[in-house]
């Protein structure tokens, strides 16, 4: 009996141990606000008050290991499952495939060495691939990036030393001419002997920067340099191709303005290319400037190049959210275009390394690709925001602007969003970013949307422990409907099935 009391006491000990304990870390997570903290906010999507439309979303594809066939299902991932509409496409990897050698007078190529280098494998290869795209019905951007031959290139007065070989600087374009025969000659191949369909060029990757990445181009080789190419195409056949000029690394305003102040292309001109890996809104918003006071108002830019630079392997979510968030603040900004760097894991020759900034992960063994955290994070904007649809605006009337710590206290300081819908009206998607560390329920009202507006709404969420997963159903209800978003997650919020 004695036995069984002593047992029955330390069972209690026991259970009043754990009961206390819980019951501390109760409260604790009570003070520190972590049990059911949700916080409130407030918007109102406004459709009467429109700004940029959507030209589409894409990824830059490397066609070197297409290997049979083998790269199809990275194609039909970033495709038809992510929604990629627009492909920057690179045959290459290098812009030195003609062999000045080989220059007949007057800087043409017979049509036997022709023949020979665009069948070759790395061109057969890019033909499969590019085949391929066109049968998924995308038609890619050509781009030209990397080395070009030393002889077509002079001293460079100002290399960026991580840029050029050790100890050489040759590297700025100096024989317009021949660059763009060489330009001329793949895409009239492209067209009349392979019958691929494009319609737009990229004839130049990161100019200002110079070796790997493609020539260097001064500020002041930039308008001479495309008039060649634009000369050379007509001459070739291919004067209804248009153009995504400059791909810069860094957005510089007089370094756009010396090239716009062109005439002969402007009418060719589809919109002017720049990339991110982080930052840079302000100097877009100066290249914007430069743009509309100089005739090109209509033109858009486009984010030809984003994403980020992490190699390790080891943040992938970290690396799909940053991206997210660089996406969303470009949007903001009336970009209404982005391709991001890059679609797969793959070895890029400019480099001379094996780079790991695909959305997929390749398994070299075996030659499959797997989705990556960024995947996803990409996927919440890519499948839902159309080519054809508006960003719209966001208003927050719970927002004092006259108060001292507005700036700080704003509804949308920690949570970015941007929010579209289809030019009827009928059809909304809402994107964005809950960086807080608690719930947010975010209830909105819609404004000036078409009379068929789509009461139902999907909620997709990606985060640690979801990939674009559709988390729940909302129905609108007098104009307006509250969802929950948690914390540290990607979600959009549309009406498209």
């Amino acid at each position: 009996m004695v036995l069984i009391k002593q047992q029955a006491m330390l069972k209690t000990k026991g259970l009043n141990f754990f009961f206390t304990l819980a019951l501390f870390i109760l409260v604790s997570k009570i003070i520190l606000g972590q049990v059911n903290s949700v916080v409130e906010k407030h918007i109102v999507l406004n459709a009467g008050a429109r700004f940029q439309t959507i030209d589409g979303f894409g990824a830059n594809v490397n066609p070197a290991e297409w290997r049979n066939g083998s790269m199809k299902p990275a194609l039909d991932s970033i495709v038809k499952g992510l929604g990629c509409t627009l492909i920057r496409f690179d045959c290459f990897g290098f812009a030195n495939w003609l062999d000045p050698k080989m220059q007949l007078p007057g800087g043409t190529f017979s049509k036997d060495y022709l023949k020979k280098v665009y069948t070759s494998l790395p061109f057969k290869n890019a033909w499969a691939a590019f085949r391929y795209l066109n049968q998924l019905g995308i038609e890619p951007i050509f781009n030209i990036s990397g080395a070009v031959p030393y002889a077509w290139t002079t001293i460079n007065p100002v290399p960026r030393a991580w840029t050029v070989f050790p100890g050489s600087s040759h590297d700025r374009l100096q024989n317009f001419d021949a660059y763009a025969i060489m330009v001329a000659t793949m895409l009239k191949w492209a067209r009349e002997e392979e019958h691929l369909k494009f319609n737009t060029v990229m004839p130049f990757n990161e100019t200002d920067l110079g070796f790997p990445e493609g020539p260097r181009l001064l500020d002041e080789d930039c308008a001479p340099a495309f008039d060649a190419v634009v000369e050379k195409l007509e001459a070739y056949g291919l004067g209804d191709l248009m153009f995504v000029i400059m791909d810069d690394s860094d957005a510089k305003a007089e370094r756009i303005e010396m090239l716009l102040k062109q005439t002969k292309y402007a009418h060719k001109i589809k919109a002017i290319g720049l990339h991110t890996y982080g930052g840079g809104e302000t100097a877009r918003r100066e290249v914007r400037k430069t743009m509309d006071s100089t005739g090109f108002a209509n033109t858009p830019i486009w984010l030809t190049e984003y994403g980020d630079l992490d190699q390790t392997g080891e943040i992938e979510f970290e690396v799909g959210w940053r991206m997210t968030q660089r996406l969303v603040a470009a949007m903001n900004n009336n970009i209404p275009a982005a391709i991001v760097w890059d679609a797969f894991d793959n070895f890029h020759k400019h480099d001379t390394a094996f780079a790991l900034y695909g959305l997929l992960k390749t398994d070299t063994t075996r030659w499959l690709y797997f989705a990556k955290p960024r995947y996803y994070a990409a996927k919440q904007i890519y499948k839902f925001v159309l080519p054809g649809f508006q960003r719209i605006q966001i208003e927050t009337p719970d927002d004092k602007p006259s108060h001292i710590y507005n700036e700080w206290n704003n509804t949308l300081r920690n949570m970015p969003l941007a929010a579209f819908t289809s030019p009827d009206g009928n059809h909304m998607s809402l994107t964005g970013m809950n960086a807080t560390e608690k719930n947010v329920r975010l209830d909105i009202n819609f404004k000036e949307f078409g009379a068929n507006l789509n009461s139902k709404l999907a909620i997709y969420i990606t985060n640690t422990t979801a990939n674009c997963k559709k988390m729940s159903t909302a129905t609108l209800k007098n104009k307006s409907v509250s969802i929950l978003i948690p914390a540290h997650t990607m979600f959009t919020a549309t009406t498209l099935k």
